[in-house]
């Protein structure tokens, strides 16, 4: 295991297979881009908490997440820090640099693909799909971030909290039902990062949602969607 909480190893398609199973990036390639990558893709995995890249660290290498969870965060001068970002599988990060720094860590247990920059700039120029997966990829991330913004600035806690479940059942499920099972892939402190509250409002917030009788709280990882109707309402803000 190395500093950073990473388990390195190298791996011949590093997950990257044309048609891959569930779990495994399906990304266009042809045989030849996929002897390039079996010669400079590095297969790491990251325990819970495990950091990936530390802010202000330079990256080289593009992430690409086969299975698991990744956090990006910013932290300010006094130590305050914020979730920015959590990337689901299958998903591409793109290297963070010296003017947009990004610590990444691993909220559940995290597979990841690292490609060099300088190989996937070749791949790009020459893979129109794969151009199209990046440019999705960043795409989904600055939505993603735009929503996020809107929350935080304007939804109340319980819109927020709301808006985090159904980003988890999209994940999960592709959508939301009645009897959803929801894996919580962060914990209740990094959850509360990420809806920017205190851990105790984020709690008192679970507990009106399950009054409500819209969840169910099964255990702390596990959440039971009652009434996924009225979740999506939440997750929408109130009507005019």
């Amino acid at each position: 295991m190395s500093e950073n909480g990473l388990d390195g190893r190298r791996d011949v398609l590093c997950g990257l297979e044309s048609g891959a199973p569930d779990g495994k990036i399906e990304i266009a390639l042809n045989a030849e881009h996929i002897r390039n990558l079996s010669k400079v893709g590095t297969r790491r995995v990251a325990d819970l908490g495990g950091t990936i890249v530390f802010e202000g660290e330079l990256s080289s290498n593009f992430l690409i997440i086969i299975d698991g969870v990744a956090v990006l965060a910013k932290t300010l001068r006094d130590g305050r820090r914020q979730i920015v970002g959590l990337k689901f599988a299958p998903g591409i990060i793109t290297p963070p640099t010296a003017t947009r720094p990004m610590h990444i860590s691993a909220a559940t247990k995290l597979e990841i693909c690292l490609i060099p920059s300088s190989v996937m700039d070749e791949l790009v120029r020459e893979s129109h799909e794969l151009a199209i997966e990046v440019i999705k990829s960043i795409g989904d991330d600055l939505e993603q971030s735009r929503e996020w913004l809107l929350a935080i600035g304007r939804k109340s806690a319980v819109e927020r909290l709301a808006s985090f479940l159904m980003i988890i059942a999209r994940w999960q499920y592709g959508g939301l039902q009645d009897g959803s099972r929801l894996s919580l892939p962060v914990s209740r402190t990094d959850l509360s990062d990420f809806l920017a509250l205190t851990i105790e409002t984020t709690s008192r917030t679970l507990s009106r949602l399950r009054r409500m009788r819209v969840i169910e709280v099964e255990n702390v990882q596990t959440i039971v969607v009652l009434d996924a109707t009225r979740l999506e309402r939440l997750s929408a803000g109130p009507d005019n």
